[in-house]
């Protein structure tokens, strides 16, 4: 009896690889995850949806992930870059497709992309959830190893509180005190000041004296000619520096033309790994509507014959 069970399981198994039927695999270990960056929004703001990924220990380099939310109370703004994965299709907010570029791949936990929206209204809630139709592909061997299970999350939507007036400042009461001094009027005595009477100055020709005043006409001669001096050199100055800057520009061209050819070349390989990872994920739907097809012929070919062994077990 043992060996009719372990060769129908042999049959059973060997029809399944001739006809390529789908079967039914273990989840895999990875998670997608999103996360609002705070739990409230005033109408017209901008709230960051976080989407994350967790393989494991397995190694992956392209994850898609189909997003469902209310476009009447959220609108879609844009996805802002990832230090880890780039863009293989234009995004949206219903669908994200990334892939980590230069053939690397990464594990664990990371994060996919940093999505923006705007709120559209000022009441209830709104949420953004992770539905069916995702993939996080493995980089060995291109195997969807997502688990299936589907991610929510949830924002409040509030109204902003009106703009309060700012109250005027009350005015001052105190009057503000004068100071006034008296005018001398023509009747008012004059006080005599002795020191009001001046002496007649007296030239004095002492040669000492006037050094230590500093008007000696030999120092004052040789002040105005270094004073020349400065302001014949300032031109020379000048026309230094701008022969300095002329030969930093010069020095400056060949680094400026390496690195936008630089930049051409990079931007040429990420549009290859684009069309790779687009091409990889094209495949891969393929293959899965394949399968789809090969599943519903298998069990158009089993019905008959499930029919005619009831039919036999009745006898």
């Amino acid at each position: 009896m043992k060996k009719i069970k372990a060769f129908s399981l042999a049959v059973i198994l060997l029809a399944a690889v001739i006809l390529n039927v789908p079967y039914a695999h273990a989840a895999g270990a990875a998670t997608l995850n999103v996360t609002f960056n705070r739990s409230s929004v005033d109408a017209g703001s901008t709230v960051r949806l976080t989407l994350t990924e967790n393989s494991g220990s397995d190694s992956i380099n392209v994850v898609e992930a189909r997003l469902t939310y209310d476009a009447s109370k959220l609108q879609f703004i844009n996805v802002e870059s990832s230090p880890v994965f780039s863009d293989a299709t234009t995004p949206n907010g219903n669908s994200v497709v990334r892939y980590v570029p230069g053939g690397a791949s990464v594990a664990g936990s990371q994060t996919v992309a940093i999505i923006n929206f705007r709120a559209l209204t000022g009441s209830g809630s709104s949420s953004v959830s992770v539905v069916s139709g995702s993939h996080v592909y493995r980089s060995a061997d291109n195997a969807d190893i997502w688990n299936g299970s589907l991610s929510s999350v949830s924002v409040a939507l509030t109204t902003p509180a009106p703009a309060s007036n700012p109250a005027s400042k009350p005015q001052s009461s105190n009057p503000v005190l004068m100071k006034t001094t008296p005018k001398q009027t023509l009747n008012s005595p004059v006080k005599s000041d002795k020191s009001a009477t001046t002496a007649p100055e007296t030239v004095t020709t002492d040669p000492k004296k006037d050094e230590s005043k500093g008007i000696v006409k030999g120092d004052a001669d040789k002040k105005n000619e270094s004073s020349q001096n400065k302001d014949e050199a300032k031109p020379a100055s000048n026309n230094t520096g701008l022969w300095l800057g002329l030969l930093a520009v010069i020095a400056a061209v060949p680094a400026y033309l390496a690195g936008r050819k630089y930049a051409a070349y990079r931007s040429g390989i990420a549009a290859k790994e684009a069309a790779n990872v687009a091409a990889v994920a094209a495949a891969a739907k393929a293959r899965d509507n394949d399968k789809a097809k090969n599943k519903k012929t298998a069990n158009k070919n089993a019905a008959p014959k499930s029919k005619k062994q009831a039919k036999k077990s009745k006898k």
